[in-house]
This record gives C-alpha cells, structure tokens and sequence, in this order.
C-alpha cells in the first residue's frame, strides 16, 4: 500500500508540473494554425465559436479592405477562388447588362456598379471570419489524425500557418502589381498626345492665318492642290464673292481689295480651302458650254484695261450652277453611342465648321447622326468636306 500511494502521488506531480499552460488543447491547436501575425485578435472570436460550436457573422476590416491578399495570406485558397469567380461574374454580368440595355440612365448604370463594389466589401467583411473557423476545423481534424500526439500537430499547423514571411512577399506582389498599372497607363497616354496636338493644330481651323504649307509637307491625299499656281482673287467664283465686288471690276476699279475679300459665306474658309473651291470651279466650268460673250462698252477714255483672264472668266460667271437655290449638307457619321457623336460634334465645332446633330429613333435604339452645313454652294461644301477629311473623319456631300 505505501509504495501504491507513492507512485500515485508522483504521477500527479507530474501531471501538475507538465499542464503549466492556461489554454486548452483547441487553444494551442488554433494559435499554431493562425501562425505569430494577430493571432491574440483572432483566438478570442475563434474560442467563442468553438463554445458555441458553430461561426456567426461578425466583422473584420481586413478581409473587407484587402480580401484578396487576406484570403492568401490566410491560405484561404478555396474561399479565394469562389470570391473571385462571384465577382467577375458579376462584373462581366453588370457590363453585358448596360451595354445591350438600350435607354437605361447614366445613374442608375452608376448606381448599379457602385452596389456591386459596396457588396464586393460587404460580403467578406461579415463572413471572412466564419470561413476562417470552417478552414481551420479541417486543418486540426487532419493534423490530429496524422499525428499522434497533440504535440506534434501544434507542429504540423505551425508550419503551415502563414508567416512574416508571406506577409512580405504579399506587399512585394503589389508592389509589383502597382507599378505595372502605372506604366499600363502612362504608356497609351504619352503615345496619343502627338496625334492629339496634330490634331489640334491651328492650320486644322477655319479661318485661321496660317503659312501656306510646301509642296513636299502637303498631305498625300491632294497632290493637286499643292503643285497648282496660286490664283488672284478675281479668278475666285461668283459665289464666293458679293456681287459689289464683281461690279467694281467690271467698272476698272482696282483700288479696293477689301471689297473683293468680303466673304459671304457664315464662316471664313482657309486660304488653302479656298484655293482648292477655285479649282473645283473652273473644273465644272471647263465641261460646260461656253456662253458668247457680248463686248462691254469701254468705261471712260482714262479707265485702265481689264485683265484678259477677268474677261475670259465673265461669261462662264453668269452661268455657274453655284448661284441656284440649292443647299448643300455633308454627312459626317450615324452613331450608336452618343457619346462618339458628341466628340466628333466637339471636334467639328471646335474646327469652325457649322456642326449639327439629330436623334433618329431605329428599331435597334436611338441613332445620333452628325451632320454640316447648310452650304450656298457645291464649291463650299466640297472645301468643308476636305478640312473634315483632315481631321480623319469620313465626309459625304449631299444636296438637299
């Protein structure tokens, strides 16, 4: 009997000496498993799931803020996975949604998106927790089955619990991340600015007063206009100059040159428009039948003689189509999105050309078709219609 007591007596001894730890054995395998990182923040929410044998919604900044490097870090890959699956499709949904909804306001599209990002950190705040629980529930279920003692689980879940380590490599991939976006985005922007100041080039405006460029920098697109003489003023249509200005040169004033350069037209036409509406002129003349000219009295005995190429040109004046009552528009695009209509809008207006717009209902949406004009005459349209050509957009005349 004595050495019966002996031997119990020093089996609680040693019972006591080795229990010094005030955690219990789920304690210890729940803070190997959640690794040195915040682990005192995350045992007490873990402890009170286990008392009540299951997880509840509860809130975590982290996981809301940055879900994705959370659930990594964690190694939380499953949940990971599922998370951003959900999300893209619902981002690819929400896109096919406003796209092929015709109608629908920029609002509400914005409303929708920012219910989807709301929901984005809303949904693992609240649960990121109750995935954490379930997660580590299969870990220390395998690691007490493989092991034999609790001692050695500890040290299974330990070393797969996430670490400094992982946290470092974790800012070093978005760090990464980050600057690949930002180079991403400075690239297509610094090789869209030459287009742009092309673009926006003051020879591109009406009625700017610009150097008429050379012969080798003309554009490809009319070589005639830059290899013909430069014409005076006198050889310019009818149309294109009040009729004040035709009777002081019949009459042999060559003294007002202001007169002869008063445009009638509501906007002012670039000399290199102008030249190329010249040239369009004496074209159509040349394929119409000449009119016989009848000679003009001569004005006075000191009046100067009149300029041969004037005389010659009289005639076909008084028969030029470009008098009529005919309008001239010159169709520029029908667009399905308004605002691709409202840039080229913008662009025209910006160019001093008499832009409009017109909302055409299809069966497939709403159309917006931008138009310019109205123009007197055929030659003005055609000068309109290459300054529109030079700033890359598709130009059609038409007669209304």
């Amino acid at each position: 009997m004595p050495e019966t007591i002996a031997t119990t007596s020093h089996g609680l001894a040693k019972v006591t000496v080795l229990d010094q730890s005030q955690e219990s054995h789920i304690d210890q395998l729940h803070r190997a498993a959640l690794g040195p990182v915040n682990a005192d923040y995350y045992l007490p929410i873990l402890a009170r799931f286990e008392t009540y044998d299951r997880a509840s919604p509860s809130w975590n900044w982290a996981a809301s803020l940055c879900t994705l490097n959370w659930l990594v870090f964690r190694g939380l890959w499953r949940p990971a996975l599922a998370y951003l699956s959900a999300l893209a499709a619902a981002a690819l949904g929400l896109m096919a949604l406003t796209h092929f909804t015709t109608g629908m306001a920029e609002s509400i599209r914005w409303g929708l998106w920012a219910a989807l990002a709301t929901l984005a950190l809303l949904v693992p705040g609240f649960f990121a927790n109750t995935w954490l629980f379930n997660n580590h529930r299969q870990r220390l279920a395998m690691a007490l089955t493989a092991t034999p003692t609790l001692r050695d689980a500890c040290l299974q879940l330990s070393r797969q619990a996430s670490s400094r380590q992982r946290l470092m490599g974790l800012a070093l991939a978005n760090g990464l991340l980050a600057m690949m976006l930002a180079v991403a985005w400075w690239l297509p922007t610094n090789s869209a600015s030459p287009d742009t100041s092309r673009a926006d080039h003051p020879r591109s405006v009406v009625g700017a007063t610009a150097p008429l460029p050379s012969a080798s920098s003309a554009p490809a697109a009319a070589p005639a206009i830059a290899s013909a003489p430069v014409m005076p003023a006198s050889d310019v249509p009818a149309a294109s100059a009040p009729e004040s200005s035709v009777a002081a040169h019949q009459s042999g004033d060559a003294g007002a040159p202001s007169d002869i350069a008063k445009p009638t037209t509501p906007f002012r036409l670039s000399q290199e428009a102008a030249r190329h509406a010249a040239i369009t002129a004496r074209s159509r003349k040349a394929h119409q039948t000449p009119v016989a000219a009848t000679p003009a009295p001569a004005a006075s005995a000191g009046a100067a003689t009149e300029p041969a190429a004037l005389v010659k040109d009289k005639p076909a004046r008084t028969a030029t189509p470009d008098a009529s009552d005919a309008t001239y528009l010159i169709n520029v695009g029908l667009f399905a999105q308004s605002d691709n209509a409202q840039r080229t809008f913008t662009r025209l207006t910006q160019a001093g050309l008499p832009a409009t717009t017109q909302q055409l209902q299809r069966s497939a949406g709403t159309l917006t078709r931008v138009r310019v004009g109205p123009f007197a005459s055929r030659a003005q349209a055609d000068a309109a219609a290459l300054q529109i050509r030079a700033l890359q957009l598709d130009a059609v005349v038409i007669r209304q």
